[in-house]
């Protein structure tokens, strides 16, 4: 498989510093495309350089990570959350089956994320993006709700009613 890119999305740039600084020494197969301190930064970076991944801070000023993901009718890229506070949204991204790196970054837990970004990428699955499931899981006017199920080597999003 070609390089996989990525958009780091952080309104520290001591914490973009720090995730660009890992991804080129630890993780060869991954190329940074870009960087964005905010929101309005991040749609416009992701529009234009379509990633393959993002590292996504949660908290920032202007609006936090899920609301830039709003803002994307589709989202074709996987997302790996980035934060300084473990219980922050923590339960919600586990519930949907996403990735988080917890603030300061650890390499192993770096390069298992980078793995399953890129097994992601290679399996595609024709699932509804779990990342979809997460922002319905997170808006309370959606009755409709969804728990992602992993069994064997996939994930089946399973209503909950």
């Amino acid at each position: 498989m070609n390089k996989l890119s990525c958009i780091i999305i952080d309104d520290e740039p001591s914490g973009r510093i720090v995730l660009k600084e890992l991804l080129v020494k630890f993780c060869p197969n991954v190329e940074v495309l870009g960087e964005a301190e905010n929101i309005i930064e991040a749609y416009a970076e992701i529009k234009k350089k379509n990633p393959d991944f993002i590292l996504l801070d949660i908290q920032m000023p202007g609006g936090n990570g899920f609301e830039l993901l709003k803002k994307f009718e589709v989202i074709d890229f996987e997302v790996v959350f980035t934060t300084s506070y473990e219980k922050y949204a923590i339960s919600a991204i586990k519930f949907s089956a996403l990735d988080y790196l917890l603030k300061p970054v650890d390499v192993p837990d770096l390069l298992a994320s980078i793995e399953k970004v890129k097994k992601t990428r290679e399996e595609k699955q024709n699932n509804q993006p779990l990342i979809v499931n997460l922002l319905n899981n997170l808006d309370e006017t959606n009755t409709e709700k969804k728990l992602a199920l992993h069994h064997q080597d996939k994930v089946k999003l399973l209503n909950l009613s």
